[in-house]
């Protein structure tokens, strides 16, 4: 109600007096100044300040920004083009200008005053534009579109912004100066002016017949489904759409999935690349072209952290939020800045500079609010600093930093913290790096986050028994595997895993009898210490042994590798759930609260901030509904924290072993389909079926079909035979069909290939197939593959029916690894057949597939005039094809 909203608006009002009277310098003004506070605002900022505090993290005057005296004689890295300024100016035909005011071009540096202290923000490059009646208002034009000042997402980046621009000096012309940073290149493709742009280009392909709503829909559908962070709309677009939808349905699905006003920057990021870029709708531009087509020209040639502008005014900011059709009003940044002088609205001028700055030549130093002097050049050189020497996250970090903001550090930051391992390890890694370097091991990893300072793969470590097979999460901790960049944590998991006690009772037992009777003399005291210890803290006894300074330390490095074993290996997980980020805490405190409820979710986090326990602690999220709640918004693995002794080591947990690939021991075959690291465990799984069927009379026909890990697949749908191999009743094992499984590896592509067995009627053959089964809307599909593969038929398992083909089948295509992926592409790719294969061929790659003859593909090598049939002439080995082989 009002009168509580008001009572915490004058709470956090309290709070800002509190600092202006011990840092007076600050000047902050009231963040909450009308009585009438928006309840969402409010809970914006209280939320804010809420994690903030639960991170552990103390409000003081570094968080309201740094200032920086303006280098007026910063070299310039690159002229501006204004030419393309001039209002209603069109380019390419494709945009219009709308009418831009109070705009100073070619701006000169050396005309700002001598002495002027400065802050900075960064902006994306969204263009300034008229699109029909769309008017896109621009990142570093925002100001002259809209004679305000800035805008902002929320609150709490607006509140932050008023700050430190309020707390800037004066310059001798009466004016305050912000600079406005060019941020990532591409970052205006999150903006939801772009999301609504991409809508906009499949629903004129819509109006236009271009394609029919149906086809689009599934095209969507797909796309939704290829990132991971994406498919979480999935099943709500397919819903809006239904069966036979409509062009509106198929808008309306989009608005209200990856359209949504709550859609994060980069899930829609996300679903501008995956649509644009995967073709599945003819007619679209690519993502480059079209972030290239609504980028603002102004900035075209510059690069990310060079300062293009500056706004300047004489008042001091406050923050507004319009409502929709206002000419200030924007759906991606609603928080709004005017700037206010004597009680009324005054105006901003943007200043568009003659040369671009990077800004680290006009800021070559800050002070911090904090009095801290931060010096460019020096800081660079700091590889003590997140960005370990790297100048261009250094760069980054220095001017995000001096807008005044706490970087979160990424993902691979925090993973990075971690020393690569010495000595033999390091011997074993560089081994591998061949492996990660190859095509199949890219196509596995894909856009995993999990990777070092340099961007490459980065090994991880699980601690596990010597007997290892495959990664199996555990009763406590379903679906979640754990691993840590950190050999010697990994060794901390084995100490204190209290399944292992037994284990380590059983070695100690005899082992420990005959160090103790022989060295008695030497250690009787820690003899005792032993026993009384053991059963109740491993984790001390074996830090004891590792303090001794006698014989029985030979007995720990036993114990060891009897017992436990170190495994490295690379982890594919693209969006990795941090509770740091501020994003992910809130989608993971909804698990929370659905868990243990309101009531118990708040008195376990009071209960952490009295203990000082880390927000990021594996006991606040290692619960089994978790994985699903975190997989339903699109994470496939956690990053938490774990305290062992002094200090808080990181742990990855990922969510399906197919995420996991060792990095020793591969045949450099990966594949994200098959979940163990160097077997298939289907032996297991298979016994009951492979041993009905060794059982069956003579006279009998029959089968099983078998998912990847063995257990029994109870659907129905269509099968397209990939391969097979021959056996007998007698002969047939669930080893020998694990065997086969894990032989054809490398032509899986796909979760819904299978593995089966056929009984052929009237005699004890048997057929072990690796097949392809999808749904009844791809039997036509399927169809037309199977023919072109000269396969005899396909197999509709729903209605009992051998469908086909006019082959014989006595002289199908044999799929290599190559023929099996494009099988895989082909099975989904909307064109049709012939007219996906004749671009492949085009592209080169096709007749080293096809050509099966080993004698046939010599002689063509040998001698390129060999004459050969028209048939042939199509599938001659490319150039491309001949460099492969």
């Amino acid at each position: 109600d009002i009168g509580t909203r008001n009572k915490i608006r004058l709470w956090v009002n309290d709070i800002v007096k509190i600092l202006n009277k011990k840092y007076p310098k600050l000047n902050l003004k009231p963040i909450f100044a009308s009585k009438n506070v928006d309840s969402a605002e409010l809970a914006d900022f209280l939320n804010t300040l809420s994690r903030k505090i639960r991170k552990g993290k103390v409000l003081g005057k570094v968080d309201f920004g740094a200032v920086a005296a303006v280098n007026k004689n910063a070299k310039p890295s690159k002229k501006i083009d204004v030419s393309t300024l001039k209002p209603r100016h069109s380019l390419f035909g494709a945009w219009l200008r709308p009418r831009l005011n109070n705009i100073v071009t070619d701006f000169d540096i050396k005309d700002i005053p001598d002495g002027t202290r400065a802050t900075t923000t960064s902006s994306d490059r969204l263009v300034a534009a008229v699109l029909g009646e769309k008017i896109l208002k621009g990142g570093v034009l925002f100001s002259s579109v809209t004679d305000k000042f800035w805008a902002a997402k929320g609150i709490a980046a607006a509140s932050g912004l008023i700050n430190k621009f309020n707390a800037l000096p004066v310059s001798s012309d009466g004016n305050r100066y912000l600079a406005i940073t060019i941020g990532s290149l591409d970052s205006h493709m999150s903006n939801e002016d772009m999301t609504a742009e991409g809508i906009d280009r499949v629903e004129k392909l819509l109006t236009d017949g271009h394609i029919k709503p149906k086809d689009a829909a599934k095209a969507i559908s797909v796309v939704l489904g290829r990132k991971v962070q994406l498919k979480k709309f999935k099943e709500e677009f397919n819903k809006i759409v239904g069966d036979n939808p409509t062009n509106s349905d198929v808008r309306k699905a989009l608005e209200a999935t990856v359209g949504n006003v709550k859609t994060t920057f980069p899930d829609r990021k996300a679903f501008l690349f995956t649509l644009l870029d995967d073709n599945r709708i003819s007619g679209l531009p690519s993502y480059a072209e079209l972030a290239e087509e609504h980028a603002e020209p102004v900035t075209r040639g510059h690069e990310s952290g060079d300062i293009v502008a500056f706004i300047r005014t004489t008042g001091t900011l406050e923050m507004i939020t319009p409502e929709k059709g206002d000419k200030s009003y924007s759906k991606s940044f609603p928080k709004v800045l005017k700037s206010v002088k004597d009680g009324k609205e005054v105006k901003s001028e943007l200043l568009i500079l003659n040369n671009a700055y990077s800004a680290t030549e006009i800021f070559p130093q800050y002070t911090a609010a904090n009095g801290d002097v931060v010096v460019w050049e020096e800081y660079v050189k700091d590889k003590t600093q997140a960005h370990k020497g790297d100048p261009i996250k250094a760069k980054k970090d220095y001017i995000f930093t001096m807008g005044g903001g706490t970087m979160s550090r990424s993902i691979n930051e925090k993973i990075n913290r971690f020393a690569v391992p010495t000595g033999s390890e390091v011997i074993s890694v560089r081994k591998q790096k061949s492996v990660t370097n190859t095509k199949e091991f890219k196509e596995w990893f894909g856009e995993s986050e999990v990777v070092d300072e340099d961007g490459n793969p980065l090994v991880v470590y699980h601690a596990t028994k010597n007997d290892f097979d495959s990664f199996e999460s555990s009763e406590s901790t379903p679906n979640m595997l754990f691993f840590t960049p950190s050999i010697d944590f990994a060794n901390n998991w084995i100490d204190r895993d209290s399944e292992r006690k037994d284990e380590y009772g059983e070695v100690l037992e005899d082992k420990a009898r005959d160090v103790l009777e022989r060295e008695w003399s030497e250690i009787r005291k820690e003899g005792r210490r032993i026993k009384k210890e053991y059963g109740t803290d491993s984790r001390k006894y074996i830090d004891w042994l590792r303090e001794s300074n006698n014989k029985i330390m030979g007995l720990r490095r036993e114990i060891n590798s009897l017992n436990s074993s170190i495994i490295p290996v690379y982890l594919k997980a693209e969006n990795i759930f941090d509770p740091y980020n501020d994003d992910h805490y809130y989608i993971g405190v909804e698990a929370l609260v659905e868990e243990y409820g309101e009531e118990g979710f708040e008195r376990m986090m009071d209960e952490r901030d009295e203990m000082g326990d880390n927000i990021a602690g594996y006991d606040l999220w290692e619960f089994p509904n978790m994985v699903a709640h975190l997989k339903k918004n699109g994470f496939d693995g956690m990053l938490l924290a774990e305290g062992i002794g002094e200090g808080v080591q990181e742990t990855i947990a990922v969510f399906d072993a197919t995420q996991v690939k060792s990095a020793t021991g591969n045949t450099g075959e990966f594949s994200s389909i098959i979940p163990d690291i160097r077997k298939q465990k289907i032996a297991e799984n298979t016994k009951k079926e492979v041993g009905r069927i060794k059982r069956l009379p003579q006279e009998a026909e029959d089968g099983a079909t078998f998912n990847l890990d063995g257990t029994t697949y109870e659907g129905g749908g269509v099968i397209l035979g990939l391969d097979s191999d021959d056996t007998t009743q007698d002969k047939l094992s669930s080893t020998g069909l694990s065997e086969f499984t894990k032989s054809r590896e490398n032509l899986i592509y796909s979760p819904d290939d299978k593995v089966g067995l056929y009984k052929f009627e009237n005699e004890p053959k048997v057929s072990m197939d690796l097949s392809f089964v999808g749904g009844q809307e791809l039997k036509g599909r399927l169809l037309e593959i199977a023919t072109w593969l000269r396969q005899e038929s396909i197999y509709d398992m729903d209605n009992d029916d051998n469908i086909k083909t006019g082959h014989d089948g006595n002289d199908p295509v044999k799929l290599t690894p190559e023929l099996s992926k494009l099988v895989h592409e082909a099975i989904y790719n909307e064109e049709p057949l012939n007219e996906f294969l004749t671009v492949r061929k085009q592209k080169g790659g096709l007749a080293d597939l096809m050509f099966n003859n080993p004698s046939a593909r010599a002689k063509i090598l040998a001698d390129k005039t060999i004459p050969i049939s028209n048939d042939e002439q199509a599938l001659r080995l490319t150039e491309i094809d001949i460099v492969r082989l």
